[in-house]
């Protein structure tokens, strides 16, 4: 009987329940890898549904930039540039190039913001313009490309790194990163739409800041419908003495905006380790996410006036696990994907807009994926229209850094996909997400014969023969994704997945 049973279980699970993660009409069942060495660190979704990706490549080992656009379907696209590839030119006096930022007009021409080595300035911004087709924009500052470099008035080349660009509504471009030279130091350019240096904002066309805090890592910018400035950062408080996740805001001039937690800058302290603050999304109502890690994947917000959001986590610091937090999404519905890396294997994790984790995604919230079975980091998220996420990044050998590959991959809307196993059974349970009961909804005429209970790694929970009600009590279960399979007493099956997310 035990035996009979065992099989029942394999039938059930291998024909009835199939988590199909990855997309699988997306490029190579569902990744795309580029073919030469390198990592994509942006990805964006163009009206068309197009996608353009951008980031580092190595050529015999030295460093270039990688841009090309794929098709919906994760083919390159041929149209695009140099048979589907930007690449910028170096010249004899650059040494490197490479974008970390990435952002479109409203005309379809595509901005890319980045660094380049030039000898003798040494690192400096730059930022490119592109025409639909892949081509540089020769309206916008030297044939389509502008390199703005910072000379101490010792005479001394200062590296200076882009992080991100933002679009304002007039089309001027803000450009995001730091500069060194005694201390870091953080810094915003912005520019006219032809790539000129706006002199009307803060001051000659920069602001820059070190006060109140040091060794500042920059993460990325948004323009707020106002027209004011977030940033964020991981930096180190000098009140306190602490690394901590911070967001900085601006007015529309480049002046710090005082409003915003009295001085302009706000933070929260989220651990005693070196704190690693990434990526930064401003949510629609205001409110500042930003993701990183300290001793855990975590994600912080705050409020519009720069106060910890008491609503969000544990009063506005959420802390999932021991993996690394390195991108930031959000849906249309307040939900909020994280990815990040553990144990070599890229992982993602989605969240309800309060901060807890939306057991409906993946496996219990979270998906993990390795390419190559390398290591494997995520750099950049996207959330497509139809739901689907992409995520881009590298696939690196441990032992080589100029071995990564460059990786995208698309995955299902909830990462996962659980059929039953006769689409035309009309049997349904609700609320799902449920919390202490589910009702079931048995339309088929057909008389149930067994209810049984199971998680996802094929476990049993309860199992109900002839039920004699259509409600069930699920308030001893723990938040989590389980598998609700139905036997009619013709033998016919069907399965469903049901959500226990409980507040």
């Amino acid at each position: 009987m035990k035996y009979t049973f065992f099989l029942l279980l394999i039938y059930v699970f291998s024909n009835s329940v199939a988590f199909a993660q990855l997309d699988k009409g997306f490029a190579n069942n569902g990744v795309y890898i580029g073919d030469t060495n390198g990592y994509f660190l942006r990805v964006a979704i163009q009206p068309d549904q197009k996608i353009v990706l951008t980031g580092w490549r190595y050529i015999s080992n030295l460093q270039n930039s990688i841009t090309i656009r794929l098709n919906a379907d994760g083919s390159l696209d041929q149209n695009f540039a140099n048979n589907g590839e930007f690449r910028y030119p170096l010249q004899n006096n650059i040494g490197s190039a490479g974008f970390n930022g990435l952002c479109f007009q409203p005309d379809n021409k595509i901005i890319l913001g980045g660094i380049t080595e030039v000898i003798p300035t040494n690192l400096d911004f730059l930022i490119c313009r592109l025409k639909s087709d892949g081509s540089p924009d020769s309206s916008f500052g030297n044939t389509g490309y502008v390199t703005t470099a910072y000379t101490h008035p010792l005479g001394v080349g200062i590296a200076e790194k882009l992080s991100s660009i933002a679009l304002q509504q007039d089309g001027k471009i803000l450009a995001y990163g730091s500069y060194k030279f005694s201390l870091d130091t953080l810094q915003v350019l912005r520019y006219h739409t032809n790539g000129k240096i706006d002199s009307s904002f803060a001051v000659s066309g920069r602001f820059r800041t070190s006060t109140g805090f040091s060794f500042p890592m920059t993460n990325d910018i948004a323009v707020l419908p106002d027209g004011r400035i977030m940033l964020g950062a991981s930096t180190r408080i000098t009140t306190i003495n602490r690394h901590c996740f911070t967001a900085i805001r601006l007015l529309s001039n480049g002046d710090l905006d005082t409003s915003f937690n009295h001085t302009g800058v706000a933070y929260a302290e989220v651990g005693n380790a070196l704190v690693y603050c990434k990526a930064m999304q401003v949510q629609p109502d205001g409110k500042i996410l930003l993701v990183g890690h300290a001793d855990s994947l975590i994600v912080v917000r705050f409020d519009t006036n720069g106060v910890l959001d008491a609503n969000f986590g544990k009063s506005g610091i959420v802390k999932i696990s021991k993996s690394t937090g390195n991108s930031l999404a959000m849906q249309p519905n307040g939900k909020i994907i994280v990815a990040g890396e553990l144990d070599s294997s890229l992982i993602i994790y989605r969240l309800m807009p309060n901060g807890t984790i939306d057991f409906s995604f993946g496996i219990n919230g979270s998906v993990a994926h390795k390419v190559l079975t390398r290591r494997n980091i995520p750099y950049g998220l996207a959330h497509q229209q139809d739901d689907k996420l992409l995520v881009c990044g590298a696939s690196s050998d441990f032992n080589a850094g100029f071995d990564a590959k460059c990786v995208v991959l698309r995955f299902t809307p909830n990462a996962t996909n659980i059929s039953p196993t006769e689409k035309n059974i009309d049997f349904n349970v609700y609320p799902n997400p449920a919390s202490d009961e589910i009702i079931i909804d048995n339309k088929t005429h057909k008389t149930i014969r067994q209810l049984s209970l199971f998680t996802t790694d094929s476990k049993l929970i309860f199992k109900h023969t002839l039920p004699n009600t259509n409600r069930l009590n699920t308030g001893n279960l723990s938040n989590g994704m389980y598998i609700l399979n139905v036997q009619f007493l013709d033998y016919s099956t069907a399965t469903r997945k049901l959500i226990i997310q409980k507040k």
